[in-house]
């Protein structure tokens, strides 16, 4: 899960597994692969690295 936060500025965790696609128009807007839409404050280069600091966590927990 990642950290996003709505545009009226409250925190809530994305499970970033389900993430299909993520486009600024210009606000940020995360489309998941269950056809739910968010729409956050970061912009997207932000959502992206969130993701692959959470994968990099994912793998090196399987490394144990």
């Amino acid at each position: 899960m990642i950290e996003v936060t709505r545009l009226n500025g409250k925190k809530f965790y994305i499970n970033a597994e389900l993430i299909e696609t993520i486009e600024s128009t210009p606000d940020t807007v995360i489309k998941l692969t269950n056809e739910k839409t968010y729409l956050v404050e970061e912009p997207p280069m932000v959502i992206i690295s969130r993701v692959i600091e959470y994968k990099i966590k994912i793998l090196k927990g399987c490394e144990d």
